[in-house]
Protein backbone atom coordinates (compact mmCIF):
# COMPACT_ATOMS: atom_id res chain seq x y z
CA UNK A 1 0.00 0.00 0.00
CA UNK A 2 1.34 3.36 -0.91
CA UNK A 3 1.39 5.63 2.10
CA UNK A 4 -0.65 8.74 1.61
CA UNK A 5 1.23 11.91 2.50
CA UNK A 6 1.01 13.18 6.03
CA UNK A 7 0.76 16.94 6.31
CA UNK A 8 2.07 18.36 9.54
CA UNK A 9 2.17 22.10 9.72
CA UNK A 10 3.56 23.64 12.88
CA UNK A 11 2.73 27.31 13.15
CA UNK A 12 4.47 29.91 15.28
CA UNK A 13 4.83 28.89 18.93
CA UNK A 14 2.97 30.80 21.57
CA UNK A 15 4.89 31.22 24.85
CA UNK A 16 3.61 31.84 28.34
CA UNK A 17 5.05 34.13 30.93
CA UNK A 18 6.80 32.51 33.92
CA UNK A 19 4.26 31.09 36.36
CA UNK A 20 1.40 31.18 33.86
CA UNK A 21 -0.23 28.11 32.33
CA UNK A 22 -1.18 27.86 28.68
CA UNK A 23 -4.67 26.90 27.68
CA UNK A 24 -4.10 24.10 25.16
CA UNK A 25 -6.91 21.67 24.46
CA UNK A 26 -5.21 18.37 23.64
CA UNK A 27 -6.64 14.94 24.36
CA UNK A 28 -6.50 14.57 28.17
CA UNK A 29 -3.75 12.43 29.65
CA UNK A 30 -5.23 9.17 30.88
CA UNK A 31 -4.05 7.84 34.24
CA UNK A 32 -3.79 4.16 33.37
CA UNK A 33 -1.35 1.75 31.82
CA UNK A 34 0.14 3.28 28.72
CA UNK A 35 3.40 3.74 26.86
CA UNK A 36 6.36 5.36 28.52
CA UNK A 37 8.24 7.94 26.46
CA UNK A 38 11.98 8.60 26.58
CA UNK A 39 13.67 11.37 24.60
CA UNK A 40 17.33 11.73 23.66
CA UNK A 41 19.00 14.78 22.12
CA UNK A 42 20.94 13.57 19.07
CA UNK A 43 22.12 16.90 17.66
CA UNK A 44 21.63 20.66 17.90
CA UNK A 45 21.94 23.42 15.33
CA UNK A 46 21.22 27.15 15.38
CA UNK A 47 18.85 28.36 12.65
CA UNK A 48 19.50 31.89 13.92
CA UNK A 49 21.20 33.30 17.05
CA UNK A 50 17.96 32.95 19.01
CA UNK A 51 16.49 29.83 17.41
CA UNK A 52 17.96 26.43 18.31
CA UNK A 53 16.78 23.28 16.59
CA UNK A 54 17.21 20.11 18.64
CA UNK A 55 16.99 16.76 16.87
CA UNK A 56 15.43 14.22 19.25
CA UNK A 57 14.93 10.50 19.30
CA UNK A 58 11.56 9.49 20.75
CA UNK A 59 11.29 5.97 22.17
CA UNK A 60 7.87 4.68 23.18
CA UNK A 61 8.13 1.72 25.55
CA UNK A 62 5.33 -0.63 26.49
CA UNK A 63 6.18 -1.47 30.08
CA UNK A 64 2.64 -2.58 30.88
CA UNK A 65 0.94 -5.96 30.73
CA UNK A 66 -1.24 -5.53 27.65
CA UNK A 67 -0.57 -4.97 23.96
CA UNK A 68 -0.78 -1.36 22.78
CA UNK A 69 -1.50 0.13 19.35
CA UNK A 70 0.07 3.49 18.47
CA UNK A 71 -0.37 5.75 15.47
CA UNK A 72 2.97 5.37 13.72
CA UNK A 73 3.30 8.90 12.35
CA UNK A 74 2.86 10.78 15.61
CA UNK A 75 3.83 12.21 17.91
CA UNK A 76 2.66 15.79 17.77
CA UNK A 77 4.20 17.91 20.51
CA UNK A 78 1.56 19.97 22.29
CA UNK A 79 3.71 21.43 25.07
CA UNK A 80 7.41 22.07 25.77
CA UNK A 81 8.56 22.27 29.40
CA UNK A 82 12.15 23.17 30.30
CA UNK A 83 13.57 23.70 33.81
CA UNK A 84 17.05 24.40 35.10
CA UNK A 85 17.27 21.10 37.00
CA UNK A 86 15.31 18.00 38.03
CA UNK A 87 14.21 19.52 41.32
CA UNK A 88 12.73 22.57 39.60
CA UNK A 89 10.99 20.32 37.09
CA UNK A 90 9.45 18.27 39.90
CA UNK A 91 8.18 21.50 41.50
CA UNK A 92 6.78 22.71 38.14
CA UNK A 93 9.13 25.70 38.07
CA UNK A 94 9.71 26.21 34.36
CA UNK A 95 12.16 28.43 32.54
CA UNK A 96 10.41 27.64 29.27
CA UNK A 97 6.74 26.72 28.88
CA UNK A 98 5.41 26.80 25.32
CA UNK A 99 2.36 25.31 23.64
CA UNK A 100 2.68 25.44 19.84
CA UNK A 101 -0.35 26.02 17.67
CA UNK A 102 -0.62 23.24 15.13
CA UNK A 103 -2.72 21.91 12.31
CA UNK A 104 -2.61 18.24 11.39
CA UNK A 105 -4.19 16.34 8.54
CA UNK A 106 -4.55 12.61 9.05
CA UNK A 107 -4.27 10.29 6.01
CA UNK A 108 -7.84 9.39 5.00
CA UNK A 109 -7.22 5.63 5.13
CA UNK A 110 -7.09 5.75 8.92
CA UNK A 111 -10.08 3.82 10.20
CA UNK A 112 -10.41 1.36 7.34
CA UNK A 113 -8.22 -1.33 8.89
CA UNK A 114 -5.28 -1.86 11.21
CA UNK A 115 -2.66 -0.95 8.62
CA UNK A 116 0.99 -1.71 9.48
CA UNK A 117 2.06 1.38 7.54
CA UNK A 118 0.00 3.64 9.78
CA UNK A 119 0.02 1.87 13.14
CA UNK A 120 2.52 -0.05 15.25
CA UNK A 121 1.54 -2.85 17.63
CA UNK A 122 3.66 -3.02 20.79
CA UNK A 123 3.53 -6.15 22.90
CA UNK A 124 4.60 -5.88 26.56
CA UNK A 125 8.32 -5.11 26.71
CA UNK A 126 8.55 -3.88 23.11
CA UNK A 127 9.50 -0.37 22.02
CA UNK A 128 9.13 1.89 19.00
CA UNK A 129 11.52 4.73 18.10
CA UNK A 130 11.30 7.67 15.74
CA UNK A 131 12.99 11.05 15.38
CA UNK A 132 11.61 14.58 15.54
CA UNK A 133 12.92 18.16 15.63
CA UNK A 134 11.98 20.72 18.26
CA UNK A 135 12.79 24.43 18.17
CA UNK A 136 13.73 26.39 21.27
CA UNK A 137 13.94 30.15 21.60
CA UNK A 138 17.33 31.07 23.05
CA UNK A 139 18.43 34.22 24.86
CA UNK A 140 21.04 35.64 22.49
CA UNK A 141 21.50 38.80 24.54
CA UNK A 142 19.70 40.96 21.98
CA UNK A 143 16.75 42.16 24.05
CA UNK A 144 15.44 38.61 24.47
CA UNK A 145 13.11 37.56 27.29
CA UNK A 146 13.96 33.87 26.98
CA UNK A 147 15.53 32.26 30.03
CA UNK A 148 17.36 29.62 27.99
CA UNK A 149 21.01 30.54 27.55
CA UNK A 150 23.77 29.06 25.39
CA UNK A 151 25.99 26.73 27.40
CA UNK A 152 23.34 26.24 30.10
CA UNK A 153 22.28 22.90 31.54
CA UNK A 154 18.55 22.14 31.50
CA UNK A 155 15.90 19.44 31.85
CA UNK A 156 13.16 19.00 29.24
CA UNK A 157 9.83 17.23 29.26
CA UNK A 158 7.35 17.13 26.38
CA UNK A 159 3.61 16.63 26.29
CA UNK A 160 2.86 14.59 23.21
CA UNK A 161 -0.47 13.97 21.49
CA UNK A 162 -0.61 10.42 20.14
CA UNK A 163 -3.97 11.01 18.48
CA UNK A 164 -5.05 14.32 16.96
CA UNK A 165 -8.33 13.83 15.16
CA UNK A 166 -11.92 12.95 16.02
CA UNK A 167 -12.12 11.22 19.41
CA UNK A 168 -15.22 9.33 18.32
CA UNK A 169 -13.15 7.71 15.57
CA UNK A 170 -10.48 6.72 18.11
CA UNK A 171 -13.10 5.11 20.33
CA UNK A 172 -14.60 3.30 17.34
CA UNK A 173 -11.20 1.94 16.30
CA UNK A 174 -10.34 0.97 19.87
CA UNK A 175 -13.50 -1.08 20.00
CA UNK A 176 -12.89 -2.62 16.58
CA UNK A 177 -9.28 -3.60 17.35
CA UNK A 178 -9.70 -4.61 21.00
CA UNK A 179 -8.85 -8.25 20.27
CA UNK A 180 -5.46 -7.16 18.91
CA UNK A 181 -4.58 -4.60 21.57
CA UNK A 182 -5.52 -1.27 23.14
CA UNK A 183 -5.42 1.71 20.79
CA UNK A 184 -3.62 4.41 22.78
CA UNK A 185 -5.02 7.83 21.88
CA UNK A 186 -4.27 9.73 25.09
CA UNK A 187 -1.48 12.24 25.60
CA UNK A 188 1.87 11.04 26.92
CA UNK A 189 4.33 13.02 29.06
CA UNK A 190 7.97 12.22 28.36
CA UNK A 191 10.47 11.36 31.07
CA UNK A 192 12.80 14.21 32.10
CA UNK A 193 15.73 14.59 29.71
CA UNK A 194 18.89 16.41 30.83
CA UNK A 195 20.74 18.32 28.11
CA UNK A 196 23.15 21.21 27.58
CA UNK A 197 22.36 23.99 25.13
CA UNK A 198 25.29 24.37 22.75
CA UNK A 199 26.97 27.70 22.26
CA UNK A 200 26.11 29.67 19.14
CA UNK A 201 28.09 28.87 16.02
CA UNK A 202 27.58 31.05 12.95
CA UNK A 203 28.51 28.12 10.71
CA UNK A 204 25.48 26.11 11.89
CA UNK A 205 22.75 25.38 9.36
CA UNK A 206 19.24 24.00 9.65
CA UNK A 207 19.32 22.42 6.19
Amino acid sequence: MKLLPLLLLLCAAVGTAPGQRPDPKPVPTQKQEGPGLRTEAISQAYCSPDNLRVHLRFTFVNSGSETLILYRYGPVISRYLVSKDLDSMAKEKYDYDVSPMLTVKIPPKVGQKLDDELFVVLKPGESFALERDVSLRINDGADSDSRLKPGGNYVMRLRVATWFTDLSLARELAQRWRETGKLWYFDVISEPMEFTIKTYNASDTCD
